[in-house]
């Protein structure tokens, strides 16, 4: 600026009286003290929040605050330091350089391992990605419901899978209904109705697949807790011979019934529900998980695959391909719970071992692989199994997806996990992946079930 004065006084010799900014004086030293007196820009250069990263509304951190006078040029000289300084931390915490690294993010939470996988492209660089999708299934492999937010408790997100449909057995037991097995299961689509109930509508598909009777035109609402007595009745999931739940009342069976057309039992799971299990994989998988979820371990039952599923919109994508004539994988037949849309390289979520979901500060422990089976086969607007190309999505998985030597057999796709904390989750919310797995998990057959928080920390 100095030299800027002096130019600008050659230029403008001619000019009878010289007014600002530096009148009456003349050495180097004069003019450096008048400027830093005297200098003034009525710009403003910044007038937005300035604070942490982890603020959503922020716009400028601390090391970039600045006066809304100060000179333009001092500001982007200021700015062009931040940058340069920005690219270099980026280097070290994402791993780009050649070198292994393993760092903590400035929350002091997150481990990153730059390691390189077998086929030599890098993990994931740990920043955060988005929710893009929430989706509850209020009764066990019926359609979901999508939703903008949702309430994230001990068994998963609210109201998620606590009906199951059973077929009687001639000798007083149940078949739990899977849509692998009946896939015109499919045919039914749930619809929020109110903050306590559902809808549940049957879509008569073409050609139909029973006679027509009026339930299939008379949708009907469920209750997401049952405020009333019920019967309870024992049935058989997973491990559990004798697992308890509750029978609903006879005219939702009757309608679910007709519109099957053959008798069908609707029955409660609950929330609290679950069994003991005191084996040896069960203890070593509550010793390997003790450090991340130290005062939730007794609250740990064994009854499910897990509270909540977690898949990424990238990896879908790498499943277009592989349909012919530009059709694509539909998503909802992998049934997710949360979708993020993922960090740039599909499949990334393998090696996924703990989220951080922002600004709620949540946290889900992710354990196991979901491993795939023939419902993704499902044609769900025909309720039969598909035709073509689209009727041969696992086998198209096994090529390459079958990374999990414990379910060598069955195509990997998503995360099985559950919270660590209640929160609430919406659409647009920032996941951080937290913590890593160097290589892929191995199923071992134990199945983990939060059924409550000692203590809930939002």
């Amino acid at each position: 600026m100095t030299e800027g004065v002096e130019l600008a006084r050659k230029i403008f010799e001619g000019v009878p009286e010289e007014q600002d900014p530096v009148v009456s004086v003349n050495t180097v030293a004069e003019i450096k003290t008048a400027i830093q007196n005297e200098a003034f820009s009525h710009h403003a250069t910044s007038t937005c929040a300035i604070g942490l990263a982890d603020i959503p509304w922020f716009v400028s951190t601390r090391d970039f605050g600045s006066f809304p006078t100060l000179p333009i040029c001092m500001v982007s000289e200021k700015a062009t330091d931040c940058l340069l300084k920005d690219i270099k931390l980026e280097d070290m915490v994402f791993g780009f350089l050649d070198d292994e690294v393993l760092v903590e993010d400035a929350t002091k939470d997150a481990i990153v391992v730059g390691e390189e996988q077998s086929n030599g492209k890098k993990r994931g660089r740990n920043r955060p990605g988005r929710l893009t999708q929430l989706h509850i299934y209020p009764i066990k492999s019926l359609r979901g419901i999508s939703l903008p937010s949702a309430t994230l408790c001990a068994q998963g997100l609210a109201h998620d899978r606590r009906y199951i449909l059973l077929k009687p057995r001639d000798n007083g037991t149940y078949e739990n209904m899977f849509v692998g097995i009946q896939p015109e299961m499919a045919l039914f689509h749930c619809k929020l109705s109110s903050p306590s109930t559902f809808t549940v509508e049957y879509h008569i598909p073409s050609p139909p697949l029973t006679n027509q009777t009026p339930s299939q035109n008379s949708p009907i609402r469920i209750p997401f807790e049952p405020d009333y007595s019920l019967q309870k009745i024992n049935i058989e999931l997973h491990a559990s011979p004798s697992y308890p739940v509750h029978r609903m009342p006879d005219y939702m069976n009757q309608w679910f019934s007709e519109c099957f057309g053959y008798e069908v039992i609707l029955a409660y799971l609950g929330d609290g529900l679950g069994i003991e299990k005191k084996d040896e994989k069960a203890k070593q998988w509550l010793s390997t998980i003790k450090p991340r979820i130290p005062q939730q371990l007794d609250a740990v039952n064994f009854s499910d695959g897990a509270a909540l599923l977690v898949t990424s919109e990238i990896s879908l994508a790498d499943l277009h391909p592989r349909l012919p004539d530009g059709e694509e994988a539909v998503l909802e037949k992998f049934r997710p719970n949360i979708v993020v849309d993922g960090e740039g390289t599909a499949w990334e979520e393998d090696f996924w071992a703990e989220l951080t979901v922002r600004p709620s500060g949540v946290r889900i422990v992710l354990t196991s692989n979901c491993a795939r089976c023939t419902s993704i086969n499902v044609d769900l607007e025909k309720g039969r199994m598909g035709e073509g190309e689209s009727g041969k999505l696992l086998k198209k998985l096994m090529r390459d997806r079958r990374v999990d030597s414990g379910n060598k057999w069955s195509p990997v796709f998503g995360r099985y996990g559950f919270p660590t904390q209640a929160g609430e989750l919406r659409i647009g919310d920032e996941v951080l992946v937290s913590k890593r797995n160097e290589e892929h998990t191995v199923w071992n057959g134990v199945m983990p079930r939060l059924v409550r928080f000692e203590e809930v920390t939002v």
